[in-house]
């Protein structure tokens, strides 16, 4: 026993003598291998009703009111081992370590609730789930470049550095992105920028693969991406400067405040990057690329999130960014400038128990200014949009309901001028298009007994949605051709009425024996797709030819069959190979009017219509194995796509090979990623605006992430080095470079 731990127990001995009615344990829990701190952990006194919960920041206090010789404390969390101590020995402690496991405990009472996926709702899924310890620090610049890791994932970067996430081979608006509930997704175009997304202040990434959600609407064709932004967060001041490749550089500053049950913070990020177009065409010209993003939260949880994992919670979030981009080679702009406030209800008390409700309003304005077809298009959009949210869950016995209302309303204000001095103007110039949507789903969980004791459970679920969507248009002009207010179906746009219901099942087992766990299920179903308000102004017609009937979008519609496997085994008798993990799935996806889109890569602007059928069918395996009690993690992800008709889905490869190799330790972190990624095909718009077929080829790269975190009376530090794409393997486009080297540098300090 050293001199310090002498000191403890004399000061432990002194008080218990002094003041025999209470002891206070104080301390900070962390994770055994990053000596991250663990929140929500259940820290309790064995045999006694004594017990708190570690805050955001890893931080405990409990008070035992009377000391009994042989009286234990217990560090419990459902996703490390469990651990035991001696009263006696935790007083002389600070810190407090718990192991990972392998195989995480099932959801019972010692998990907090906020911690349960929100995934687990719906029917059963194939997904990824990256929690903070997986990506904090760890120097990737934005959503975007951790998401990329994952094997099923590929992330469409455009030359100005817009990222946006496809899963599957599908397209872009074909996932759905979330941030605490509340859809992302423009109004207009149903895609999301991932490069948005900090990564300060994320809780987890849940990324769901596959079409057969309920819970996320018509839109989620090939996936969601689910972010749980961190509401409650571990400091009170943090600022953040980063610098890197093209000559890029970005600082974000955040603030929070924790006052009894209310909690606030802001955060504020500002960041610019010009990029050199390739030596044959330059002119001194440059592409500039310029973000700002505000976000704010208010939360109000009764009782405090400390004293009672079953919260009742009120909020409020604004989100404000605005994007700009200039080519001066082609002189083309766009300024995209968006908003977003929303509140929202999560009720876990008395009749309102597990029911959810959240509105939310957004509203979008972009410019854009570009040449197209050999005339320059000056392009205003202006879209509006309200939604509102109720869910209820419901428990008896062995079923599970699940009932949910959306309501979304938008309008969108198009006003489109050409300038040209060789050729008539055609096609629409004015529009203003209206659309309300109305959703509702059900979902049905029921849990047989199996009479078994290596197959746990069997579930059998169903779920029934049905959407409507109205669209009316308002008003239109074609060029030279105004057209009245009141309009029939023989305008512009026909005045759509879309119905649709869809039905999925599902059947899902699992269970396992000591250090062995498996799940597997199969589940098919249908879905559709309804034309966004922008894809139906942005089809071939309506650019550069007359309008006519037959430039109509259909609504698309998928059937979707998938069967998933996921095996896991801890091997704790051996000293280097602590455990192992095995996923895997098949999965086939079959379309009618397919949406195909037409890429511009110097400008994120995008042109649809429909192809009248298409699948999509593949395979995805994942081994991990686990080192050295989870220090070193190594695993292979390995994605193979038939893709029938690759028009539809442009610029997706067929195959991807992941290899990721992490090692975190005592704060240090390391992460190597090698990957090859197979040839993509597409449709761009090049200089001067006539479309042309293009081809990149398959290839290969490494990237490579470093941290380092130190802890010093109160505050934190952090250093994080990005190095992508280390084996250059450039290719120019429209005289812009596509996958070359690149480095990005971060240094951060928290309060």
């Amino acid at each position: 026993m050293n001199v310090k731990e002498v000191t403890y127990l004399f000061i432990f001995f002194l008080t218990t003598s002094l003041f025999p009615n209470e002891i206070v344990l104080e301390g900070k829990v962390r994770d055994s291998n990053t000596y991250r701190e663990i929140s929500e952990v259940n820290i309790f006194i064995s045999g006694f009703k004594i017990g708190t919960t570690s805050d955001v920041s890893g931080k405990f206090r409990l008070k035992i009111p009377r000391l009994i010789s042989d009286m234990e404390i217990v560090f419990q969390h459902v996703a490390y081992d469990t651990l035991i101590l001696p009263v006696q020995q935790a007083i002389s402690r600070q810190d407090f370590y718990l192991q990972e496991k392998v195989i995480p405990l099932p959801a019972v009472d010692v998990v907090a609730e906020a911690e349960r996926l929100e995934i687990k709702r719906d029917l059963p899924q194939s997904m990824s789930v990256y929690k903070a310890r997986d990506f904090e620090f760890k120097g990737y610049t934005d959503a975007g470049d951790l998401l990329r890791t994952d094997h099923a994932v590929q992330i469409d970067e455009d030359l100005n550095g817009k990222k946006l996430a496809a899963i599957r081979g599908g397209n872009p608006d074909e996932v759905v992105v979330l941030y605490n509930g509340i859809k992302l997704n423009s109004n207009y175009d149903n895609i999301f920028d991932l490069s948005l997304i900090d990564l300060d202040d994320i809780k987890r990434f849940e990324v769901i693969k596959g079409s057969n959600t309920t819970l996320y609407g018509p839109e989620a064709f090939s996936g969601v991406i689910n972010i749980v932004p961190k509401l409650y967060r571990d400091y009170k001041i943090r600022f953040k400067q980063r610098i890197g490749s093209y000559n890029s550089g970005d600082w974000s500053l955040g603030l929070n405040q924790k006052i009894n049950n209310f909690n606030v913070n802001y955060s504020i990020r500002k960041g610019a990057s010009t990029r050199d177009f390739a030596e044959e065409e330059r002119t001194n010209a440059q592409l500039l690329n310029a973000v700002e993003y505000h976000q704010a939260n208010a939360i109000y949880s009764y009782p405090e999130p400390s004293r009672n994992p079953l919260i009742s919670e009120i909020g409020m979030m604004y989100i404000r960014s605005r994007q700009d981009f200039d080519n001066q080679l082609d002189n083309e702009t766009l300024l995209n400038f968006n908003q977003m406030i929303s509140l929202n209800y999560t009720g876990n008390w008395g009749k309102l128990r597990e029911i959810k409700i959240s509105g939310a309003y957004q509203w979008l304005e972009e410019e854009q200014f570009l040449l197209i077809d050999r005339e320059y298009l000056d392009r205003d959009i202006g879209d509006r949009a309200f939604s509102l949210k109720a869910e209820k869950d419901l428990n008896l016995d062995l079923f599970k309901l699940f009932f949910g209302y959306q309501y979304r309303s938008g309008e969108l204000k198009y006003i489109d001028d050409r300038t040209s001095l060789n050729e008539i103007q055609v096609g629409l110039q004015e529009a203003t298009i209206n659309r309300t949507h109305h959703g509702f789903a059900s979902i049905a969980k029921f849990s047989g007994p199996t009479g078994s004791t290596f197959i746990d459970f069997i579930d059998f679920d169903m779920s029934l949605r049905y959407d409507r969507v109205k669209d009316r248009q308002t008003d239109a002009m074609l060029r030279g051709n105004p057209m009245p207010q009141q309009q029939d179906s023989t305008g512009v746009f026909n005045q759509n009425l879309w119905e649709d219901l869809t039905l999925k099942f599902s059947s899902n087992f699992g269970g396992g024996a000591g250090y062995f766990a498996f799940n597997a299920f199969m589940n098919y179903g249908t879905n559709v797709k309804f034309p966004t308000l922008f894809q139906q102004i942005s089809t071939p017609g309506t650019i550069t030819s007359q309008i006519s009937e037959s430039n109509d979008l259909n609504p698309e519609k998928n059937r979707s069959t998938e069967v998933g496997l996921v095996f896991m085994r801890e091997m704790r008798q051996y000293p280097t190979i602590f455990g192992w993990e095995l996923q895997l799935s098949y999965f086939k996806n079959e379309y009618e009017n397919k949406f195909r889109t037409y890429y511009t890569p110097g400008i994120p602007i995008a042109f649809y219509d429909n192809v009248s059928s298409a699948a999509i069918s593949g395979i995805e395996i994942k081994p991990s194995l686990y080192l050295f009690k989870k220090k070193v993690l190594t695993e292979f992800g390995y994605s193979k796509y038939n893709i029938s008709e690759k028009s539809a889905f442009p610029f997706k490869y067929d195959f991807k090979y992941v290899f990721n190799l992490m090692i975190d330790h005592a704060g240090y972190g390391f992460h190597l990623m090698a990957f090859k990624e197979g040839e993509q095909s597409g449709w761009i718009r090049q200089t001067g605006g006539e479309l042309a077929e293009i081809t990149l080829p398959a290839y290969a790269n490494i990237d490579v992430h470093f941290n380092k975190t130190f802890d010093l009376k109160g505050f934190k530090t952090f250093f994080n080095a990005s190095f992508r794409n280390i084996l250059s393997t450039e290719y120019i486009i429209s005289g812009l470079a596509l996958r070359d080297r690149r480095y990005y540098l971060t240094v951060g300090i928290q309060y």
